[in-house]
C-alpha cells in the first residue's frame, strides 16, 4: 500500500473540494461517502464557507481570493482568444470547401479542439463564479 502525502492547501482551503461543493448546491448526493459537500441551498453554502474560512489571516486570504479571480479571468480571455479564430476557421472551411478536397478531417479536428476549449471555458466560468461568491460572502462588509 502506497503511503500518500497529505496535501497542503493554502490557508487550509481545498479549492477543488470547495468548488465542487459549490457546484453541488441543490444536488442530491449519489454516493454515501463522497468527499464533497452536498448542500441544499446557497444559504447553507454561505454558512459553510464562513465556517471554514481562516479567521486569523483575513487580509491575506482576501488577496488570495482576488488573485484567483484575476487569474481565472485572464485564463478565460486566453481561451476566448483561441476559440473564436478556430470557430471562424472551421466555419470558413465548411462554407467554402470545394467538394473534391478532403477538408472534413480538418473541420472535425478544429471542432474537436473547439469542444475541448469549450469545456475549459465552462470550468473557468464556474471557478470565477465560485471565487466571486466567496469574496461576496466573506468580505461583503467592505
Amino acid at each position: 500500500m502506497k503511503n500518500r502525502k497529505e496535501k497542503v492547501y493554502q490557508y487550509g482551503f481545498d479549492q477543488e473540494k470547495e468548488l465542487q461543493s459549490y457546484l453541488n448546491i441543490g444536488v442530491k448526493s449519489k454516493k454515501k461517502n463522497s468527499r464533497y459537500q452536498y448542500l441544499k441551498d446557497f444559504s447553507e453554502w454561505k454558512k459553510h464557507i464562513e465556517h471554514i474560512a481562516p479567521s486569523n489571516d483575513k487580509e491575506n486570504f482576501e488577496h488570495y481570493i482576488l488573485k484567483n479571480i484575476r487569474d481565472n479571468k485572464y485564463f478565460l480571455q486566453s481561451v476566448n482568444s483561441i476559440v473564436i479564430p478556430l470557430e471562424a476557421a472551421a466555419f470558413t472551411l465548411i462554407c467554402g470547401a470545394p467538394k473534391e478536397n478532403n477538408y472534413i478531417t480538418i473541420v472535425l479536428s478544429l471542432m474537436a479542439v473547439v469542444v475541448l476549449f469549450s469545456v475549459f471555458y465552462f470550468k473557468i466560468k464556474n471557478a470565477i463564479c465560485f471565487w466571486e461568491d466567496c469574496y461576496a460572502v466573506l468580505f461583503s462588509d467592505k
